[in-house]
């Protein structure tokens, strides 16, 4: 779940999560919003160390709010002590995970990786996660990319293991390198796969909040998973501008209430409003996994140094982009949002052609350089 602060999105995450429990899922329900309030939306006496009580149905429902500071202090500590051994851990323990999670982005890393740990350990059904604010959360789905690009460019992989390292910082250094690009991994094969996994779109209804909605639908674009849908909480009724701007895409209304939803008997009865809202037109595990990828690449035409390769990116709702080629990666600027997109080997031996937006997404045309090109 994605969505400004102050929309509902701890509370529509904490429905939807009821409702997947109600309907025989093991769900497990994960906050990385740094201001957890999870608990306090099922209510201080709904939730023990078993999960949640007071949920009817044949599935379970967990609830786990990440602490990305001690989970640096854990992970590090895993690393200095079972990877590199009891006596260079004493001297590599001298880098504190204080010293870590002053690092821009890491924690926004920390929380995803282990989201991704989570989904893929196959004790759950269903990971809801809610996530920060929207700014946050896109920095978050970001953030795995550019560290592991900016670590390969700044220390090469074949550099850091072609050579012993001189020191127990250095080994240190080296395991933690390929620990982060491990868990790069496992997040971009998670995010990636429109299968297992999509984003709900939290926003309020009326048109400012729809305008930035567009903006951070785009956003998402850029960084990778699909939409599933956009929820428009505590509705009036149907906006007709809603319906314009969220064009093509699932959007569930929920209706205003008097009292706020605190507590698992209010959030059973808000699920089954998200489920009246949808309709027939709720989304399934097809249509999802159906979603276009937010890069692909093809052949449009000919072979060897005639052929035409067609780079696609996904980008509802944007009005224009700047693009630029950096080495091996492409840098998209969309609504004061830029992201870098590294190429598919087969482009980074061609040049571009021309461009065009339309239709969501922007396509690149390249040709092969002579200069470059195998023969």
């Amino acid at each position: 779940m994605v969505g400004k602060g102050g929309v509902g999105k701890s509370t529509i995450a904490s429905a939807s999560a009821v409702a997947a429990a109600r309907a025989g899922e093991r769900v497990l329900l994960v906050s990385l919003d740094e201001a957890h309030s999870l608990r306090d939306v099922f209510g201080a006496d709904s939730t023990d160390s078993a999960g949640v009580t007071g949920v009817v149905g044949p599935g379970s429902l967990e609830l786990r709010e990440v602490d990305t500071l001690a989970l640096a202090a854990d992970r590090w500590g895993a690393l200095t002590g079972s990877v590199l051994g009891p006596r260079i851990a004493e001297t590599a323990g001298e880098l504190l995970p204080e010293e870590l999670t002053t690092v821009p982005g890491v924690q926004e890393f920390l929380g995803m990786a282990e989201v991704a740990d989570l989904a893929g350990s196959g004790r759950w059904d269903r990971v809801v996660i809610d996530c920060p604010p929207t700014g946050a959360a896109l920095r978050m789905l970001e953030v795995p990319t550019a560290l592991s690009a900016y670590l390969e460019r700044l220390w090469p992989r074949h550099r850091r293991l072609g050579r012993i390292p001189s020191s127990a910082r250095m080994l240190a250094a080296v395991g933690a390198a390929e620990q982060l690009e491990s868990s790069v991994s496992r997040i971009g094969a998670l995010v990636g796969d429109g299968a297992r996994s999509a984003v709900t779109v939290v926003t309020a209804p009326g048109r400012v909040a729809a305008a930035e909605t567009r903006r951070v639908l785009t956003a998402l674009g850029l960084a990778g998973p699909p939409v599933h849908s956009v929820v428009v909480n505590r509705s009036r009724g149907v906006d007709g501008a809603e319906a314009e701007v969220y064009d093509g895409l699932r959007v569930v209304r929920v209706p205003e209430v008097e009292d706020e939803p605190v507590g698992v008997a209010a959030l059973v009865r808000l699920s089954a409003a998200l489920g009246r809202a949808a309709g027939p037109a709720a989304a399934t595990a097809s249509s999802v996994r159906d979603s276009a990828p937010a890069t692909s690449v093809c052949l449009e035409s000919g072979a060897g140094l005639d052929s035409v390769y067609t780079l696609s990116v996904r980008l509802p709702f944007a009005d224009e982009v700047q693009a630029g080629r950096v080495g091996d990666d492409l840098v998209l600027t969309v609504d004061c949002v830029r992201r870098r997109v590294p190429l598919a080997p087969v482009l980074r031996r061609c040049t571009v052609q021309d461009a065009a937006l339309g239709e969501g997404a922007l396509r690149i045309r390249f040709r092969p350089d002579p200069e470059v090109w195998p023969l």
